[in-house]
Formats: C-alpha cells, sequence, structure tokens
C-alpha cells in the first residue's frame, strides 16, 4: 500500500474505492422498542484479591467458565461458571509459562490464551483446558494487538525492524498448520511529498471481521470508520454526523499538561475534546457497533450500523457496566461498578433479535 492509500485508511479523506456512507444525525426521539438489546446471560463475583489484584482482559469460555489474566501477578485463571478457581498458571520469569511484562492478550471461546511479552521477545499460546503450551518468535515492534478470528490469531504492531519505519504490520498464526503468515502492510513514506498531511498510525487500534477484513478509526474528534479489505485494498467509510463532542474536564487537561512536563519538558495546550469513537465490533451477523466516548460518569453508547455501512440504532451499554472487555459474535462481556475493589464483578450479555 502506498502513501496515498495509507492515509485514505487512517483520515478518511478520500475513498480508494467501495462506499463512503453519511448516518444520520442522533435523534432525540427513542422508538418504543428497540429492534436490537442485550440480554442479561451470567454473572461472575470474585472475591480472591490476592488471586487477582489487578485483573485483566475477562473472556467467558464456551462452557461458560471465565478466563481472567492477572497483569501484576503475570497470571492466567481460569474460573468455574460458579466463580471458583479451576486451575491458575504463569509467573514473572523468564522461563517456560513465565513472563516479563504482558504488553497485548487475546483469548479465544475455545481456551487458548495468547500473550506478547516484549521483554522476553516471544508469543505465547496457552491452552487452560490441557495445559499445554507454545512458544513462538514474532517481530517484537510499537503497540502490540493481538485478536482471534476463528483458528486464527491476528498479530499487529508496528515492528522497530521495519522498512519504511512506521509502517504496521498485520500477521496471522494459524493453529491448523502452526505458522504465522503475512497478512498486509500499510506503508508510511519518510519524506512524502507533503510533511503536513502525514499521519503516523502506529497507535491505531485495529479490529478484524471474520473475513479478516479490517477497520481503523483516526484517534481524532472525528466520526469516521474505514473498514478495509486487505485483499482488493477496496475501502468503505462510515461517518455520523450531529454526534456531540466530548470534553476533558479542567482535572484531566491540567494532569495532560503536567505528563508532557514531564516526558517531554515541554507543556504545550492540549486538545480539550476527547476522541467522539472509543472502540469498535462486529457481531454474529456482520454487523458494526461503534462504541462512543461518554461523558465521565456517564453510560457508554453503542452505534449499530449494517454491513454495507448504512446505521440501524443506537443502544446504550447496560446500566451497571464499566468497561467493555470482549465483544466476540454475539457475546458481550463488561466488567461492573463495584465500590468494593476487593470485589471483580463480570457479566455476560447476548445479543438478541425484538423485531
Amino acid at each position: 500500500m502506498n502513501i496515498s492509500q495509507y492515509l485514505l485508511f487512517v483520515s478518511g479523506i478520500v475513498l480508494l474505492a467501495g462506499c463512503q456512507q453519511e448516518s444520520p444525525a442522533p435523534s432525540t426521539s427513542k422508538p418504543e422498542a428497540d429492534p436490537i438489546g442485550l440480554e442479561l446471560v451470567h454473572e461472575w463475583k470474585i472475591e480472591n484479591v490476592d488471586l487477582l489484584p489487578n485483573p485483566a482482559f475477562p473472556k467467558v469460555m464456551h462452557d461458560t467458565t471465565l478466563v481472567v489474566l492477572d497483569r501484576s501477578l503475570l497470571s492466567i485463571n481460569h474460573f468455574t461458571k460458579s466463580g471458583e478457581l479451576i486451575s491458575t498458571a504463569g509467573r514473572n520469569g523468564r522461563g517456560p509459562m513465565e513472563f516479563l511484562f504482558m504488553s497485548a492478550a487475546a483469548i479465544s471461546r475455545n481456551g487458548l490464551v495468547a500473550i506478547t511479552d516484549t521483554r522476553n521477545a516471544r508469543l505465547t499460546i496457552y491452552n487452560v483446558y490441557t495445559g499445554e503450551a507454545k512458544y513462538l518468535d514474532y517481530d517484537l515492534g510499537w503497540y502490540d494487538q493481538l485478536q482471534w478470528v476463528g483458528e486464527k490469531l491476528l498479530i499487529t504492531n508496528s515492528p522497530f525492524k521495519i522498512d519504511p519505519p512506521g509502517s504496521l504490520s498485520m500477521r496471522y498464526y494459524d493453529t491448523s498448520d502452526e505458522e504465522i503468515h503475512s497478512l498486509y502492510k500499510l506503508e508510511l513514506e519518510l519524506e512524502p511529498e507533503d510533511p503536513s498531511g502525514e499521519f503516523s498510525c502506529i497507535f491505531c487500534f485495529i479490529r478484524f471481521d471474520e473475513d479478516l477484513n479490517f477497520y481503523g478509526a483516526p484517534p481524532d474528534t472525528s466520526y469516521i470508520l474505514n473498514k478495509m479489505n486487505p485483499y482488493t485494498d477496496d475501502v468503505m467509510t462510515i461517518r455520523r454526523s450531529g454526534v456531540p463532542e466530548i470534553s476533558f474536564t479542567d482535572k484531566q487537561v491540567a494532569q495532560m499538561k503536567a505528563e508532557q512536563m514531564d516526558l517531554f519538558g515541554i507543556s504545550s495546550t492540549p486538545k480539550k475534546e476527547r476522541r467522539k469513537i472509543f472502540n469498535y465490533y462486529t457481531d454474529h451477523k456482520k454487523r458494526i457497533w461503534v462504541l462512543l466516548n461518554a461523558e465521565r460518569g456517564e453510560l457508554q453508547q453503542f452505534d449499530i450500523f449494517d454491513r454495507d455501512g448504512s446505521y440501524v440504532m443506537s443502544l446504550q451499554e447496560p446500566d451497571s457496566a464499566s468497561f467493555l472487555h470482549d465483544f466476540t459474535g454475539e457475546w458481550l462481556t463488561f466488567s461492573v461498578r463495584n465500590e468494593n475493589p476487593d470485589i471483580f464483578k463480570v457479566k455476560l450479555y447476548k445479543i438478541v433479535e425484538n423485531r
């Protein structure tokens, strides 16, 4: 991919091919019954703070057991449906099933836990059901991202050794042949003709659907989501007007200025508006769910689009939701707001059709 294509994808200014969707502005009226909803399926309450001082990446398995990593203890924990511990694996170190830093992780519904460890320079794939582990070399880089799509593990980062620097590399590990394959590379030119238009996507979040199309949104206040086919370079861009700006609080702005001073010795005025788009997902019917940022203390909202980018509806996340950790097919896993920091609560929801 050349620089003009790269800029297209990350900024959404021009289309390579495909179509562009401009969705209607948000309406103040609400339909009598939402055609799509979320139904609570199960809840976990884990009170073992010694086991999970810093829980991360909760994922519900196909048998409704729960896997939770801990970034402080560098462990992988498997719980029953009732929240009882089945097994734990992993610790600090450089040996088998040892980690120095969990830079990224992804867990499949059939129990495969993938973890990149930049300090150990390896990718570990661990099976919580069999206890087997595989160790793979991978290209070290900035901002590791992992995602399971069926039997494939998608691996995205900006490798330290890549030409040109700053490019994004997308690969996948296939469990059928146990090999890592190249998928796509978003390239940057070192000396673009118009440096003011240059945009590095090293820290852009990339999401894949079941057909390995990938999605990305520029890290700014625009409402732009791009979908690209890695085999044809076709792009579809989703836009929606009228979505209100979300501002940082004065305290957050002051904190960002202080961090700039600590890191770079300068203090500029940071942007006061947050990104509109927080994250994005695809469901079991290939609909696109765009999760929007919200004011502090308020619930986030999904904008839902058909596979062709047509706006369907908006849906607020569940009342008790704190953070959406996983969205796989028709299943959504949220951590829950909880006043007791020694208790980790997780809720599993299922997408339901109310038509």
